[in-house]
């Protein structure tokens, strides 16, 4: 995806979607399960709430922080394409303070030319979106790597259910 081209087929498309979707898929299942796992099961409900807290956050600070990646790329990458097009300056205008959303610029029976400038500053802008993307997921796995610990052999430094019980005690509660 972060290699697309502004005439890339669709069904490449649609193939880096559809394994986009398969990897969150794969992975979300075990987040929820390892969250879980660790608490007593009197605090499952708060560990599957926290759990699914910060992914729909991950989610929408990623959308949002990508989406401005996307913008910021665009806008440079349709000033100094813009600069070698012989349109005119109003044309130019509305593209340099446009969202990306600017094909209509150029409309099915427009300056194809200004379609194709704009079309092609968006790839490329996507490609900044999606190496900012992987970038974010080599840094996770890289922290993933370096806080996780080996497994305790089955049966070992398993609190049991009485302490387990006791640590997470509120003041006030019954015993």
């Amino acid at each position: 995806m972060a290699f697309d081209l502004p005439r890339s087929n669709y069904l490449l498309l649609a193939s880096g979607y559809l394994l986009l979707g398969l990897g969150f898929g794969v992975v979300n299942p075990p987040i929820s399960n390892t969250a879980i796992s660790g608490m007593p099961r009197s605090h499952s409900g708060v560990a599957a709430a926290v759990t699914s807290t910060a992914r729909q956050l991950g989610s929408a600070l990623g959308v949002a922080i990508l989406g401005s990646v996307v913008t910021s790329a665009f806008h440079r990458q349709i000033a100094s394409r813009l600069a070698h097009l012989d349109v005119p300056a109003a044309t130019k205008t509305a593209l340099l303070h446009t969202t990306i959303g600017a094909t209509g610029l150029g409309g099915p029976t427009g300056n194809k030319t200004v379609t194709n400038t704009v079309n092609s500053a968006f790839t490329a802008a996507s490609h900044a979106g999606w190496l900012v993307a992987v970038g974010a997921g080599v840094a996770i796995f890289v922290v993933a790597l370096a806080t996780t610990g080996p497994r305790p052999p089955p049966g070992r430094n398993k609190p049991s259910a009485i302490s387990a019980n006791r640590r997470f005690r509120t003041p006030g509660s019954p015993r």
